[in-house]
């Protein structure tokens, strides 16, 4: 029975690891060949390099709860219109890693986040949109760090931010 699901955030673990640039993925299909005792996965890594792996090269990072740190209102002005918008910043810290997160909107929410070690951005770090503990969008940070979700619901959300490692993870209500 394979272990891992579709849709499952992991990280390239043992000597596969170092052949690669970006150790974290996304399974995106899992491979039930009768005939074999070992169980592979085709995997998207953060850099969107496509490759199969073995069961035992796969591991979920364990999971940190992010601290929030900071979350006050923000009102920005659209120069477009001059008309005024509520939202939220906030910024969680979890293992050393800085999560500062802008939310916007009113019913589909837009959804900003920034990822960095100190004053170090964070590329290929993979962010997920959770609601009812199902993913409902999983993007990369860019070059500078930066990652942007648009129309996620209002209510009960779970964002989870995979850097080698570890999986930081916080609730909110948006």
């Amino acid at each position: 029975m394979p272990r891992f699901k579709v849709g499952d955030r992991i990280q390239l673990t043992g000597e596969i690891a170092r052949f690669y640039p970006s150790v974290i993925g996304i399974v995106k299909d899992s491979g039930t060949d009768h005939s074999s005792v070992l169980v592979q996965y085709d995997v998207r890594l953060a850099d969107e390099t496509v490759a199969k792996f073995f069961d035992f090269q796969l591991q979920t990072p364990p999971v940190v709860r992010g601290r929030i740190v900071f979350d006050e209102p923000i009102l920005k002005k659209s120069t477009a219109h001059d008309v005024a918008s509520e939202g939220r910043e906030i910024r969680l810290i979890g293992a050393d890693v800085e999560v500062h997160l802008e939310i916007c909107g009113a019913f589909r929410k837009s959804i900003t986040e920034h990822v960095s070690v100190g004053k170090v951005a964070l590329t290929n770090a993979l962010v997920t949109v959770l609601v009812h503990e199902q993913p409902i969008a999983t993007k990369r940070t860019d070059g500078r760090g930066d990652v942007e979700f648009h129309g996620a619901p209002s209510g009960d959300v779970t964002i989870e931010t995979l850097v080698p490692g570890k999986r930081i993870v916080v609730s909110l209500n948006v």
